[in-house]
């Protein structure tokens, strides 16, 4: 009989240590004292909005959140707008550490973990990319780079960040099965080519592909496959710098090559890549190729300034919605500069090239 129950007990004991905890508790601390009083929020994204969920105040230095998250999710400790202090987190039913500060963390469960694991390597890469940068900018300074160290410095850094890239694709491809990994997706995925993206998705289980960022790739994708190359260009209904109405399909699919330079008055590297565009619209506008402007802008008078001031000879077309605009959801568009070629007839030639790109394309058209 005792050994009935003492069996007994064991089983109880071991289930009661496998069970999963019902909900989670952050204890959360602060490393600054100024902080005190402060209101600390637990969010998360939704749709394009970071939501609070829940807040509290600190108090001498500390602060906690209790509740239940059935399904892991991504979301962010944070101050308000003011104080930039914050970190992202995998928010699940665990007893999690929260640190607020110069080096924020969370801590507890095997998602967190792992992640703050995978966040501290990223840290490791940033600071030697960052250490070979001070080293060229002092030289640069001094007046002592010759072509020989700065060829050592541009490899070694080549070299890092190849190793930063692999360890961002390997943490994905270990953690498909969870949200951790599709966290590191959304963050990183400009990095990855669109097919890389799909394959990505395609291999992943349904917690990583239910993140709310993973659906939004996935239906910018879902978008772009309907504009992929060999597809009918699709029309966008904008306006000229005047404030007219224009459309994509006043200017393509009228006999000509359009090309469509989806661009921005405040883009850096758009502006970079303007005078080789310039030149390849001046060696071929009278060989049957025209070249249309898609703006990313938000301000009316900066982009007609630009216009004006980069002397760019082409016509010009906006939403002035930014990143809201209709091109970023008719092509998915999610980096700029960005060239789009479009046969005579309005099918897409080619998507995604730069200025080299463009022109090598064009000689192999127009041969």
């Amino acid at each position: 009989m005792k050994k009935i129950y003492l069996l007994l007990a064991i089983t109880i004991i071991s289930i009661s240590c496998n069970q999963s905890p019902k909900s989670y508790h952050i204890s959360g601390q602060v490393t600054d004292t100024e902080l005190n009083g402060k209101i600390v929020y637990l969010s998360r994204i939704s749709g394009e909005e970071l939501v609070n969920v829940d807040s509290v105040m600190v108090e001498e230095g500390n602060f906690e959140f209790k509740g239940i998250q059935d399904i892991p999710a991504v979301y962010y400790l944070r101050f308000n707008d003011n104080i930039n202090i914050y970190t992202s987190f995998i928010l699940e039913n665990a007893e999690l550490v929260a640190v607020l500060g110069s080096e924020s963390s969370v801590k507890g469960s095997n998602l967190n973990n792992r992640l703050q694991s995978f966040i501290k390597k990223n840290e490791t890469f940033d600071e030697e990319m960052k250490a070979l940068e001070k080293i060229y900018f002092e030289k640069v300074a001094d007046s002592t780079l010759t072509e020989d160290i700065e060829i050592r410095l541009s490899n070694k850094y080549d070299s890092i960040n190849e190793l930063f890239i692999e360890h961002i694709q390997n943490f994905i491809l270990s953690n498909l099965d969870n949200v951790s990994g599709a966290f590191v997706l959304v963050r990183y995925q400009n990095l990855f080519e669109d097919k890389q993206l799909e394959n990505i998705i395609s291999k992943s289980e349904t917690a990583f592909q239910n993140e709310i960022g993973v659906k939004q790739i996935a239906e910018r994708l879902r978008r772009i496959a309907s504009v992929a190359e060999g597809k009918m260009f699709a029309d966008m209904n904008l306006r000229l710098p005047n404030g007219t109405p224009g459309k994509l399909s006043d200017y393509a699919g009228k006999g000509k090559f359009t090309i469509v330079d989806f661009w921005a008055s405040w883009c850096g590297p758009c502006r970079v890549a303007l005078p080789e565009l310039i030149d390849i619209y001046n060696e071929y506008k009278n060989k049957g190729v025209d070249v249309v402007g898609v703006s990313l802008d938000i301000d009316s008078t900066e982009w007609v300034n630009a216009i004006e001031n980069l002397h760019i000879p082409w016509v010009q077309l906006s939403d002035l919605k930014g990143w809201d605009a209709e091109a970023t959801k008719v092509y998915g568009v999610n980096s700029i500069p960005h060239l789009m070629l479009i046969n005579p007839d309005g099918s897409i030639a080619a998507k995604g090239m730069n200025e080299k790109e463009l022109r090598i394309k064009l000689q192999e058209l127009l041969k």
